[in-house]
């Protein structure tokens, strides 16, 4: 199929370095596995997902359950306080 992809510079820019795509405005994905591009391969994989999955959970998930629990709790507590 020919030779990896490891290294591409366009307009003084590097595009892919050691086989992992850094250019600005595309996501990052590995597409030679090296020995020197492991931890781009763990950061890429691994911890950039689990980083997002953290960042909405306290971003959209706690902040809504708080609100709906309040309104709940608060509506629970009138009823029983009108009762």
């Amino acid at each position: 199929m020919g030779a990896p992809i490891l290294d591409v510079v366009g307009n003084g820019q590097a595009i892919v370095s050691d086989g992992v795509v850094v250019a600005a405005g595309f996501p990052s994905v590995v597409l030679v596995r090296t020995s020197t591009n492991q931890d781009s391969l763990i950061w890429i994989e691994w911890v950039e997902p689990w980083m997002w999955y953290v960042a909405q959970i306290t971003s959209i998930d706690v902040p809504a359950m708080i609100i709906l629990e309040g309104a709940s709790m608060g509506a629970e507590w009138l009823w029983e306080e009108l009762a």
